[in-house]
């Protein structure tokens, strides 16, 4: 997802907890909602998450 190549821009360090997270066994896109905090949906929530911090801009 392009929401995770500019999280990864903006914060480097995320790179390292990410996969970290995926050599305990989790999912990519879990492993990048777990940092942030993030409950919900995974797909969905790293876009309103993007979204709202102003990394990725509102679909139509």
């Amino acid at each position: 997802m392009i929401i995770e190549y500019k999280l990864i821009q903006r914060f480097p360090e995320l790179k390292s907890k990410v996969l970290g997270l995926r050599k305990q066994g989790h999912k990519t896109e879990p492993a990048f909602c777990e940092i942030p905090g993030i409950t919900e949906d995974p797909y969905y929530g790293l876009i309103r998450y993007g979204i709202k911090e102003g990394i990725i801009s509102k679909m139509n």
